[in-house]
C-alpha cells in the first residue's frame, strides 16, 4: 500500500517491490535508521516466477552489502498483493 492507502495489487511486481521497500525505509527513518540498518529480509511472493522482477527492483535498494534474504512462494499475500517484505533491523 502507498502512504495514501492505495492498494497496488494490480501493479507490476517491480512497482509493488519498490513500494514495499519505500514503506520499510519510511518506518526505519521514523526511528532514526535507514536501509543500511537492515540485517535480514523475508520476502513473500504469491508467484516465485516473479522473483527476477522482484530481485531487479530489490537490488536498487541494497546495492552494497545487502542484508541476508529469504524468498518464499506463498499461497496468498494479504489483500491480493503479489509481494510482502518483512525486515529485521538494528540500531547498533
Amino acid at each position: 500500500m502507498t502512504p495514501a492507502g492505495e492498494l497496488l495489487d494490480t501493479a507490476p511486481v517491480a512497482e509493488q517491490t519498490s513500494q514495499c521497500l519505500d514503506n520499510v525505509a519510511a518506518i526505519l527513518t521514523s526511528e532514526g535508521l535507514n536501509l543500511n540498518s537492515v540485517l535480514k529480509t523475508t520476502v513473500y511472493l504469491a508467484d516465485i516466477a516473479d522473483f527476477e522482477a522482484f530481485d531487479a527492483a530489490y537490488e536498487t535498494y541494497f546495492e552494497a552489502d545487502p542484508p541476508a534474504r529469504s524468498a518464499i512462494e506463498v499461497a496468498a499475500v494479504p489483500k491480493g498483493a503479489a509481494i510482502e517484505v518483512e525486515a529485521i533491523a538494528t540500531a547498533g
